[in-house]
């Protein structure tokens, strides 16, 4: 691809417990902790490359041991924007997903404030509901606050709700001594659904917008995409462009929207919308 730079890496995850040990977790658990990995390192490539980044994880390897599967991410990007990235190739993805993971047992699974932040300086104070403050990159703490990071690290977590999973551990690399855990207690921070992913999709699609919020809240908006849901929206540059009334919510206006729909398997099986992203906003016909 001319004028393009590719940037690869390969870092690993080990599922730790008796349950992998006896192979007693249902393929598709790990296949939604695997699809939850794939998605946080589009994440993170959008943050550091930019959203034209081209970013891909493929499974290199599943060694012996407890469950380890190492990953190999490949991205895509512009030399200016690879230049220009928060996320370096010299940290990369797997040291990013480690610092989330570290990030979110500090902050005890709610978003940090950020209360000291220089330009000048990549890293910014942050402050957790304890009132306890740490300095963290300023990349990693945007990531992280992001409602799409915080349901998919609940995603890539959610085998340690089944007995038997004891822990969860990310390597950056073969170099890496020192794993970032996750165990079954940690895993109340980062829980954000009761109940088991089944299913996760998502489809583009027009929606008729019913009920918005022009304070630019993300719950409880109202569509219609031939039948009315309710949804939150995670798109937070749309939000914050409703708040600023840089866009109108009027009576008859449509979005061309990502809609995710999760299937979740607790006592009962229940499905959840959420609009992602809002790449359109079309104004009613006059």
């Amino acid at each position: 691809m001319s004028g393009t730079r590719a940037m690869a890496e390969t870092f690993s995850i080990e599922f730790d417990g008796p349950a992998f040990d006896k192979h007693q977790i249902p393929a598709a658990a790990l296949a939604q902790s695997l699809l939850a990995l794939d998605d946080l390192a589009k994440r993170i490539s959008d943050v550091a490359y930019g959203k034209e980044a081209e970013a891909e994880i493929k499974v290199n390897a599943v060694k012996a041991g407890s469950f380890i599967v190492e990953l190999y991410q490949e991205c895509t990007a512009t030399p200016l924007a690879a230049a220009a990235s928060a996320v370096t190739v010299l940290t990369g993805v797997g040291y990013t997903l480690k610092k989330l993971l570290q990030l979110g047992k500090w902050a005890l699974g709610k978003k940090v404030k950020v209360v000291e932040d220089q330009a000048t300086n990549p890293n910014v104070t942050v402050e957790n509901e304890l009132g306890d403050r740490l300095q963290f990159d300023r990349c990693i703490v945007n990531i992280y606050n992001n409602n799409r990071t915080k349901t998919q690290l609940s995603r890539l977590t959610q085998t340690l709700d089944m007995e038997g999973a004891e822990a969860i551990k990310i390597l950056a690399g073969e170099e890496d001594k020192e794993a970032a855990t996750v165990t079954k207690e940690d895993r109340r921070y980062f829980r954000q659904e009761e109940g088991v992913v089944l299913t996760d999709n998502e489809v583009e699609v027009i929606l008729d917008v019913l009920t918005c919020s022009v304070v630019g809240s993300p719950k409880n908006w109202r569509f219609n995409d031939g039948e009315e849901f309710t949804a939150d929206v995670e798109d937070e540059e749309f939000l914050d462009a409703v708040k600023k009334r840089k866009i109108r919510i009027e009576n008859g206006t449509s979005i061309r929207a990502v809609v995710r729909t999760v299937q979740y398997k607790a006592a009962r099986t229940r499905s959840v919308k959420t609009v992602t992203e809002v790449r359109e906003v079309i104004p009613p016909e006059e």
